[in-house]
């Protein structure tokens, strides 16, 4: 019987202890309901400073031109969607539970046992999303996606020009050659064909094309930076060697191709770190130089292209399009075909010497002639016309200011950029 007793008296005990508990709790929320809503006000103002934080991380990762994760996104929604809505919520509920009942004489404990349970709700979603809120890092530096290389300032689709592009398109689709050379004068087009083939090409023939000027002071670490910026490529190695390694395993990973544009003499493809041959068969190198013998010889170009001053009719085409419809005007056009004819179809010519005459007065293109026939004491072998075009621009030049500040650009550049090297 006792044995009975005993286990009547814990089942009782037991359903007593169900039926207290969920009171004490409801006790608990009215009790603690000022309690409640102060913890969520302080978490939420934790959120909110928190959010600030990741906010201006994103903001300055969105102006260095990266991409934000995903987490950091549907963080910030969230957390919107938290200070804004559901918090705003409970502060609304807070001046209603102010409010009494019963002609004002009792508590609305209705309205407060509510408030206390969603404010503890609350507070807890917002205490999770402060703890989730604790990124490494909020952007990352995005790879290029599809074409990267911008239309092309300044290509004409002369006919001497596309001859030449297309000849080229044919042998950048044959396996069996993986270097190709351009070369011609300083001023002829050179850059400007061969970026015109590389925005063509890219995401049709090649996954992926990189641009790297090389110049006359050959800088091995300059060149590699191009490259990994036009990859996306962010380096962690310091050293040359690494740089070059990384590259290379990062290029093998696609069919690329590489221009190399401005080459003076010999430089090491290895060293840079470009894959070629039966290390990488999907990687081809585009090169432009003045001399052929810098492409066939030092850099074993298989296929060079040499690129010739405009025929008569484009340059003329070329030159009316940079001044305009004045030059065919009666009286101007003469002259104007005559300055033309002087800059013996160089494209830099023209264009300079065009931009410098554009609106001027007939008296000014009279000049310009008397300028042009005049013979060059520069020794600018190979560029004479370019230089006589480049120093009337610069005696047209509107001011005495923006001549002497186009003489510091020209200092600066000779002490701090490639030095020039002589009869080149």
């Amino acid at each position: 019987m006792e044995f009975v007793i005993a286990i009547v008296g814990s089942v009782v005990a037991k359903a007593v202890g169900y039926a207290i508990s969920p009171i004490k709790n409801h006790v608990k929320y009215l009790s603690n309901h000022h309690q409640n809503v102060e913890i969520l006000k302080n978490r939420a103002k934790r959120l909110k400073d928190a959010r600030d934080g990741v906010q201006h991380s994103v903001d300055a990762a969105k102006r260095n031109g990266e991409e934000i994760e995903g987490d950091v996104d549907k963080w910030l929604s969230a957390v919107d969607k938290k200070i804004l809505e559901q918090v705003e919520e409970v502060m609304q509920d807070e001046e209603k539970a102010k409010k009494k009942c019963f002609i004002g004489l009792c508590p609305n404990f209705r309205t407060r046992y509510k408030l206390s349970l969603k404010a503890e709700e609350v507070a807890k979603a917002v205490a999770e999303l402060i703890e989730h809120g604790k990124f490494e890092r909020v952007s990352y530096r995005a790879a290029p996606q599809g074409p990267v290389v911008a239309p092309v300032k300044g290509y004409e689709e002369f006919e001497s020009r596309t001859s030449i592009l297309n000849g080229i398109m044919e042998v950048l689709k044959d396996d069996s050659v993986s270097i190709i050379g351009v070369h011609g004068m300083g001023g002829i087009g050179k850059t400007t064909l061969v970026k015109e083939i590389a925005r063509k090409v890219e995401g049709k023939l090649f996954d992926s094309v990189v641009i790297a000027t090389v110049t006359q002071a050959i800088d091995i670490e300059k060149i590699q930076n191009q490259i990994a910026d036009f990859l996306g490529l962010k380096f962690e190695e310091q050293s040359m060697v690494g740089k070059a390694f990384r590259l290379r395993e990062r290029m093998k990973e696609k069919r690329i191709l590489v221009v190399l544009d401005d080459i003076w003499e010999k430089l090491d493809i290895e060293e840079v770190g470009i894959p070629l041959g039966d290390e990488h068969k999907g990687c081809k190198l585009l090169l432009t130089s003045r001399e052929l013998n810098v492409l066939s010889d030092e850099m074993d170009a298989q296929k060079n292209f040499p690129i010739g001053v405009l025929n008569e009719k484009e340059a003329w085409d070329l030159f009316k399009k940079m001044t305009g419809d004045c030059v065919e005007s009666c009286y101007l056009k003469p002259i104007a075909m005559e300055v033309a004819k002087k800059c013996a179809g160089l494209p830099i010519a023209i264009a300079t010497v065009a931009g410098a005459l554009r609106n001027k007065r007939l008296f000014q293109w009279k000049n310009a002639l008397r300028e042009l026939e005049r013979p060059s004491s520069s020794n600018f072998t190979g560029i004479t016309k370019a230089y006589s075009a480049i120093k009337l621009s610069f005696d047209y030049l509107e001011s005495e200011e923006v001549k002497r500040t186009f003489l510091l650009c020209s200092v600066v550049q000779a002490n701090f950029g490639p030095s020039p090297k002589p009869n080149n």
